[in-house]
């Protein structure tokens, strides 16, 4: 009995463009490529603003009278970082941030920090 052997020849298909559909395609990638090309420009002509803009974008901060204030309550209360922040209920990098005046101690914080140094911020 013979068996067949299998044929590994590549067999390609290809579907017919007619004409009509190859000019529908090019006009189709032409607006593609139009769209693509508006969109673009519009990207530009916002970052063109972006860049131009005369905003100070400025990190409001704490006062240095404020920060100085701070750190000196804290010293005359005996107390570190660490034990004011437990005190604050906070992380102690926030007490950190305050002394150095990279952060603003939001109201709150300022009532738990005028009650428990016994102090009054101007």
């Amino acid at each position: 009995m013979n068996i067949p052997i299998q044929d590994w020849t590549n067999i390609v298909f290809k579907k017919k463009i007619i004409n009509n559909q190859k000019s529908y395609n090019n006009q189709k990638s032409y607006n593609n490529q139009k769209s693509y090309n508006n969109q673009k420009s519009y990207n530009n002509q916002k970052l063109y603003k972006l860049d131009n803009q005369n905003e100070s974008h400025q990190i409001k901060r704490i006062s240095l009278k404020l920060s100085k204030q701070i750190h000196k309550a804290r010293i005359a209360n005996n107390l570190n970082q660490k034990e004011l922040a437990n005190k604050l209920n906070v992380h102690y990098s926030l007490i950190v941030n305050y002394e150095n005046g990279k952060a603003i101690p939001d109201n709150n914080i300022k009532i738990k920090l005028q009650n428990i140094l016994k102090i009054k911020f101007n």
